[in-house]
């Protein structure tokens, strides 16, 4: 075979490729997923906010009609006694100060005109001309009122400074003479919830939709001025709104100082036959959206920290990965000369005087040009494949040998990987381990013994080009070193001796939560000896160098193996086992260096080892 100069063709640095690929992968996802974040996010404060109207709005309009139902309720024992026309006025009188004293907090004023003409009131005295006034215009309207009943609107004055309703109730007295009701009833408790509910941001009031005044407000000085909605779009809204329908919506508004304001506003009609009132809660945008502009910030903020993070990342990765795979090229070149040396060996002297020169790999933590490595590998498989051939006849010639040395196999089958060179003995060691740990007789650690041994047996049936890859298998790759556990099994069943083995060899890589292969058994259709052999086989990959990670060290392994006991990998009953023996120092981790040393399983003509 030629070893003269490979070819060499111009390409692209795969510096610039994979930076560029890198940065592509990092910040586009990451960009797409922030606008999407903070998209679904912004949708969800704005539905929250508008939640918060509509429980003020509902919450607002139930206590209002709760509380004037109750106030109607007060007035109901005295509506009853006078319909049966049997009182004088004396009784009469006694009968309201009864009931103006039972509930002082609610009733201010009680007055009821008889047919005769004759006033009878009680409570506070002296009242003003205008509540006055009002009084007796409530009379007229509710002798007029087609329901018997009329609410006015809430009324402050210097005597009722937390506000007052007019409630009249038209009375039939036997005989169909009638008579009026009226009563000063308290609204301090309501005027309280609006102001309680005017939190946040949030402004919560009430207009009379007849007039379009505002009669409930937290601001008297809005009460005071007599303000008046019928010139905004709220009023106009709310003209055009359903019973029992809450609408939000945006509109512009003059502030105090008389400046226009955005505001988020939602209405909502008090489902009271006795009022024509709405409620309203306004919410300027810049507290609404508050929460939303902050969140933007902080997702803008992050995403810039992690796109710098990721170009600073990618660089450094693109440049690591450059230097290791030129280092592997070199290290490339010398293996495949190495190789052709090994190819024409025909003694065990000069097999062992070669196997002194093998070149010492070189350390590549990442991968780099990768045409130049496509050729250089090319020319490997080249050369392995010649040196397999000739292995095939040798293995041929030997398979009785070593159908007699269950150690020998298993090392043969471990030296096909610098990387696990003796990985079934320690596997075996942890497993004995684990097993004289949870109380195991004599013949099962035996069998346990042999199954450890060969629980890798089946690598034989596996190409080469997929079991030495240096890199990440593909899909397809790995569905096929899924099959050597199968392998094994098949292999060791020819043995009558092995038949007690056969299991751990089979379901070594079955997981408790089906996660495994080659079945996907479950829980304790694992046979014990696979679950023990499962975590050894773990604990022995993770504590030694692989080319797609650095070792654990053991307590690392461990916490790590914990961690996939408590996601329903392995079972805890075996990996418990495993600890206490590690802490008791029976588990010696082999030094990383002497299992990187290549060694070799070699033969004379009288096929001796």
């Amino acid at each position: 075979m030629n070893m003269g100069k490979f070819s060499s063709k111009k390409r692209i640095s795969i510096f610039y490729f994979l930076l560029l690929f890198m940065i592509s992968v990092s910040i586009i996802p990451l960009t797409f997923s922030s606008y999407v974040l903070i998209d679904y996010n912004s949708n969800i404060l704005k539905r929250d906010r508008q939640l918060i109207h509509l429980q003020l709005c509902k919450s607002m309009a139930s206590e209002i009609s709760t509380y004037l139902n109750y106030c109607l309720g007060l007035l109901t024992p005295i509506e009853k006694s006078i319909q049966l026309g049997v009182l004088n006025e004396e009784k009469i009188k006694t009968l309201l100060k009864n009931v103006y004293k039972t509930f002082p907090q609610n009733i201010k004023y009680i007055e009821i005109t008889n047919p005769e003409g004759i006033k009878i009131e009680v409570g506070k005295t002296n009242l003003d001309r205008e509540t006055i006034k009002k009084i007796d215009e409530s009379i007229s309207k509710c002798l007029k009122n087609k329901n018997d009943i009329f609410v006015s609107k809430p009324i402050y004055n210097p005597d009722f400074p937390n506000g007052v309703l007019i409630v009249g109730k038209r009375i039939r007295i036997k005989g169909e003479k009638e008579s009026c009701l009226v009563s000063l009833l308290s609204i301090k408790k309501i005027d309280y919830s609006f102001k309680r509910a005017s939190i946040a941001g949030n402004t919560v009031y009430l207009v009379d939709i007849h007039t379009g005044d505002v009669i409930w407000h937290p601001d008297k000085e809005i009460l005071i001025s007599k303000a008046n909605i019928t010139n905004t779009p709220i009023y106009d809204e709310m003209l055009r709104l359903d019973p029992f329908v809450i609408n939000t919506f945006s509109v512009a508004l003059e502030n105090k100082e008389h400046k226009k304001e955005n505001k988020l506003v939602s209405i909502y009609k008090i489902p009271d036959k006795n009022v024509n009132w709405g409620i309203v809660v306004e919410t300027p945008v810049s507290i609404a959206n508050a929460d939303i502009e902050s969140m933007k910030a902080k997702t803008f903020l992050f995403a810039i920290i992690s796109i710098i993070f990721a170009i600073i990342l990618s660089f450094a990765f693109s440049a690591m990965l450059t230097h290791s795979i030129n280092n592997l090229i070199v290290w490339t070149n010398r293996l495949t000369k190495y190789l052709h040396r090994l190819s024409s060996t025909i003694n065990e002297k000069e097999l062992q005087e070669h196997e002194s020169r093998y070149p010492a790999k070189t350390e590549v933590k990442l991968i780099h040009e990768l045409g130049i490595l496509s050729d250089r590998f090319q020319k490997l498989a080249d050369t392995l494949k010649e040196k397999i051939e000739q292995l095939h006849q040798a293995a041929h010639e030997n398979r009785e040998l070593f159908k007699g040395s269950i150690k020998t196999l298993a090392a043969a089958i471990d030296a096909k990987d610098p990387y696990t060179r003796g990985h079934s003995e320690r596997v075996t060691e942890y497993s004995l381990t684990i097993a004289r740990e949870l109380g195991l007789s004599q013949e099962e650690l035996d069998n346990l013994e042999n199954a450890a041994l060969l629980h890798d047996i089946g690598k034989i049936g596996i190409k080469d080009e997929i079991l030495q890859k240096p890199g990440e298998l593909t899909d397809k790759e790995f569905e096929i070193m899924k099959l050597h556990p199968e392998f094994g099994a098949k292999i060791i069943e020819q043995i009558p001796k092995l038949k007690p083995s056969i299991a751990g060899v089979r379901y070594h890589h079955e997981r408790l939560d089906g996660s495994g292969y080659p079945m996907g058994l479950k829980g304790n259709e694992i046979p014990l000896q696979a679950r023990i052999i499962a975590v050894a086989d773990a604990f022995d990959a993770m504590t030694t160098e692989r080319p797609y990670q650095k070792p654990f060290t053991p307590k690392a392994a461990i916490e790590r193996l914990k961690f996939l006991t408590n996601e329903g990998k392995f079972d805890k009953r075996v990996v418990n086992a495993l600890i206490k023996a590690y802490n008791k120092k029976l588990i010696t981790i082999p030094d990383q260096n002497e299992i990187k040393k290549p060694k070799y399983i070699n033969f004379n003509q009288n096929g001796n080892v």
